[in-house]
């Protein structure tokens, strides 16, 4: 999760200092993979995976959709089950650095 979450706010960072590149977080929601069916997952939720889980194509289509068929153009955004949010938190140059 916190490499998760620094990669997002490196990003939103970025899309501020790159004006001209589109830089969109996107977050493609739990997905059937290895990671999941093996030893990642808690052992309570391998029986249950299979009924919440997206397939792999799912998580990929909703990659697709942020990157080329969204039309707001927004740079910055995380978009969370295809609805675009601005990140709340954000860092201060001196931390992207130590992030670099």
């Amino acid at each position: 999760m916190d490499s998760k979450l620094t990669l997002v706010l490196l990003m939103n960072h970025l899309s501020k200092e790159w004006k001209n590149i589109r830089v969109v977080n996107v977050d493609p929601g739990a997905i059937k993979t290895k990671m999941t069916a093996g030893e990642g997952m808690p052992f309570w939720m391998r029986p249950i995976r299979n009924l919440f889980f997206k397939s792999p194509e799912e998580g990929a289509k909703n990659l697709y959709e942020a990157a080329f068929e969204d039309e707001s153009n927004e740079s910055g955004v995380y978009i969370s089950n295809g609805r675009a949010r601005q990140m709340k938190i954000k860092i201060t140059d001196a931390e992207v650095y130590w992030l670099i």
